[in-house]
């Protein structure tokens, strides 16, 4: 009974107490094993977790793998390692703003190595459109390609300037080619860009009469 009844006082009848819960717990031991295992699955998988993947290789385990596994786990490990060299040789060349134009795509490490990061002009920049179709006009005297393969195929750069890696479509002139070390990275190549774009249509064919 309550202990103010009031004018009108209902027996309510007894509380007992509650059944222990018991599936909440058995649920939640399940799941947890469940998570530890499907977890330390994916954080050694080559494809979902790339960089802890490769981290083994510096690890005691590593003793235990077979040249070729390890080979392979150490390449990961050099994955943007040539991105990093690339942004210091640009660096380097103490460019003034605005002066070297890539997508991000594939070349984000690039911009994020960089400690000149105003010398590149990137997707994010309100000018980058107007730049992209105008490059010398708009003081950009580099720009940075990648395969048009992939990913690659809707980079910008290979968007707007199609045959841009093979001969820099008429726009630059190779300055520097860069094979990429890392794991599944393209590989890259510099324009010079030229003041005067290049025309690359093909001439007209005149059949004899």
């Amino acid at each position: 009974m309550a202990r103010r009844p009031g004018r009108s006082p209902r027996h309510r009848g007894v509380v007992t107490d509650l059944a222990q819960p018991v599936l909440t717990p058995v649920i939640a031991v399940v799941l947890l094993a469940v998570g530890t295992v499907s977890t330390t699955a994916v954080m050694t998988s080559r494809e979902w977790a790339p960089q802890e993947y490769a981290l083994v290789a510096e690890t005691p385990m590593a003793s235990r793998m077979g040249a070729a596994d390890l080979e392979d786990r150490r390449a990961v490990l050099r994955t943007w390692s040539t991105e990093r060299r690339l942004a210091q040789f640009l660096d380097d060349r103490d460019l003034p703003a605005g002066s070297v134009l890539l997508d991000t795509t594939f070349r984000f490490p690039v911009v994020l190595f960089s400690d000149r990061p105003e010398t590149l002009v990137v997707p994010s920049d309100p000018d980058f459109v107007t730049t992209l179709s105008s490059p010398w006009k708009n003081g950009v005297r580099y720009i940075l390609a990648v395969p048009p393969t992939g990913r690659g195929a809707r980079d910008a750069v290979n968007m707007r300037y199609p045959t841009i890696w093979d001969n820099g479509a008429g726009v630059g002139t190779l300055d520097l080619a860069v094979p990429n070390d890392g794991v599944g990275q393209p590989d890259f190549r510099l324009y010079r860009v030229r003041a005067e774009p290049v025309s690359w249509e093909r001439p007209t064919t005149v059949s004899r009469p």
